[in-house]
C-alpha cells in the first residue's frame, strides 16, 4: 500500500515537472521570437516641409503642421526603444520669406531634430542659419560632401545599436538640386572629402546609411558607385515611403509635413532588416501647445503688416 502511494506520488511529480518544463519551453520561445523582431533602433524621417508650418484645414483629410508633426513624434518616441530624428532637407520656404524662415528654425529649435541636412532651399537662407545654428543643442548639422563659410557641419555621425553592431550616417548634396535655384558663392563641394569618408566607413557589424538631397533621377549611378550603404534616405525629390526598384532600401520624406516616416532597424537570425511605415500627420493628432504658439504668432505679425 506505502509503495503504491510512493508511485503515485513520483508520477505526479512527473507529471507536474513535465507541465513546468513545457511551459518554459513555450515562453522561451515567444520570448525569443518576440526579442527577434523587436527594433533595434528607429529613425523618424521628413523631408521637404517647404517652410509649411500650419495644417491648412483645407483638405480631406487634413495634411500637415509642425504642431501636429511634433505632437505626432512625441507619441511614437514614448516607448523604450532607441530612436533618432533626422531632416533631410529644405525645411526653409523656396522663396525669400525672411519672417517664415525665421520662424521654421525657431519651431526647429523646439523639435531638436538629431540630425539635420541642408538642402538647397536651406542653404539660400545661409545667413539665417548662422544666426541660429547655435541655439540647436544637440542637433548636428551633417554635411559630407559640402563645405560652407562659419558654419561648423559634421562629416558623419556614428551610434551604437545593440547585439555589437553601429550605425553610420553620411549625407551627399547633389550639384543638381540647385538645377531651379541660384548656387550661393559661399557654398563649395567637397567631392574628394565624400570618398574619402565613404572609404572609411567599416562594412562588418556595421549599417551605413546615405541622407542624399538631389534628384531621384540620379539615384542608380551614386548607389552603384558607392555599394557600402545598406539604405538611403531621400529629400528633395519629394517621394513618400519607399521607392521600388533599387537594390537597397530608399525611403523619400515626403513634402510639406504631412507624413512622418518611421524606418524600424529589425535584427532577426543574424541579418539585418528595414521596416517602413508611414505615419500621417493629421488632425486626429496630438497638437504640440509651444509650436502652435509660436504659429499663431507668426501670423499674428504677418496680419499687421
Amino acid at each position: 500500500m506505502l509503495f503504491r502511494r510512493e508511485t503515485v506520488l513520483m508520477r505526479n511529480r512527473i507529471q507536474y515537472l513535465k507541465t513546468v518544463l513545457i511551459i518554459f519551453i513555450i515562453l522561451t520561445a515567444l520570448y525569443s521570437k518576440t526579442y527577434a523582431n523587436k527594433p533595434l533602433w528607429r529613425i523618424f524621417y521628413i523631408a521637404n516641409v517647404n517652410g509649411v508650418i500650419e495644417n491648412c484645414r483645407c483638405t480631406e483629410p487634413s495634411l500637415g503642421g509642425l504642431d501636429y508633426l511634433h505632437g505626432t513624434l512625441m507619441e511614437l518616441k514614448e516607448d523604450s526603444i532607441p530612436h533618432i530624428f533626422i531632416d533631410g532637407g529644405d525645411f526653409c520656404n523656396p522663396y525669400p520669406y525672411p519672417l517664415l524662415n525665421r520662424t521654421v528654425l525657431s519651431i526647429y529649435q523646439k523639435m531638436r531634430p538629431d540630425i539635420m541636412v541642408l538642402g538647397d532651399q536651406d542653404i539660400n537662407e545661409l545667413n539665417l542659419l548662422k544666426n541660429n545654428y547655435r541655439l540647436w543643442p544637440g542637433t548636428s548639422i551633417l554635411g559630407t560632401n559640402i563645405k560652407l563659410s562659419n558654419l561648423p557641419m559634421s562629416t558623419v555621425q556614428r551610434y551604437d545599436l545593440p547585439d555589437n553592431l553601429s550605425l553610420n550616417l553620411v549625407s551627399y548634396l547633389d550639384n543638381k538640386a540647385f538645377d531651379f535655384i541660384e548656387q550661393p558663392e559661399q557654398l563649395k563641394f567637397e567631392g574628394g572629402r565624400f570618398d574619402s569618408v565613404y572609404h572609411s566607413l567599416p562594412e562588418r557589424q556595421t549599417i551605413n546609411g546615405l541622407i542624399y538631397h538631389g534628384p531621384a533621377r540620379r539615384l542608380n549611378p551614386m548607389i552603384q558607385k558607392y555599394p557600402k550603404f545598406d539604405f538611403l534616405l531621400l529629400g528633395h525629390s519629394q517621394y513618400k515611403g519607399r521607392l521600388e526598384g533599387y537594390p537597397l532600401p530608399v525611403i523619400g520624406g515626403g513634402t510639406d509635413g504631412h507624413y512622418l516616416i518611421e524606418i524600424r532597424v529589425i535584427s532577426e537570425q543574424s541579418l539585418v532588416k528595414f521596416e517602413i511605415m508611414e505615419h500621417q500627420v493629421d488632425l486626429s493628432k496630438n497638437r504640440d501647445s509651444r509650436i502652435h504658439q509660436m504659429i499663431q504668432r507668426f501670423k499674428g505679425k504677418v496680419n499687421r503688416q
